[in-house]
């Protein structure tokens, strides 16, 4: 990926998703340059915004130094605590540690009826639960 572009789906996609189902992106990408800040580059973009507060997911790199970046998996619903005092709203996840110019088979299976999100990234599987206050679907649709 050159610059900051990665997948940006359309956000009339993003508002249309189903969230009584599950949804599975596979794809490979090779991070070719970190440039000179702090290397962010947006992976995938399944927000209904532009920020990282936004409703919805989104998976970016940090730069961990010249040659190495992380992938940041993020997600939110917009809506810190909603009223209740144990839901966080969003997570920020680490899912896996890259070098420049290494392929990444890329692979995330989101299952919003189990509550529960996994990725595995050149076969090393992370995963996470959404927690019981965690919904896309009231905010805005």
């Amino acid at each position: 990926l050159d610059s900051t572009q990665g997948i940006f789906l359309p956000k009339a996609f993003n508002s249309k998703l189903d969230f009584s189902k599950s949804i599975e992106f596979i794809f490979d990408f090779k991070i070719t340059n970190l440039g000179s800040s702090d290397g962010r580059k947006e992976i995938l973009e399944l927000s209904r915004g532009g920020n990282d507060n936004t409703e919805g997911i989104n998976i970016w790199t940090d730069k961990t130094n010249d040659n190495r970046y992380r992938v940041i998996l993020n997600y939110t619903d917009g809506g810190y605590n909603r009223g209740e005092t144990n839901h966080p709203g969003g997570s920020r996840n680490t899912i896996g540690l890259f070098d420049v110019n290494e392929w990444v088979k890329f692979r995330l299976i989101i299952d919003f009826e189990n509550k529960k999100w996994q990725t595995i990234l050149n076969s090393v599987s992370s995963s996470g639960r959404f927690d019981d206050f965690y919904d896309f679907e009231t905010r805005g649709r």
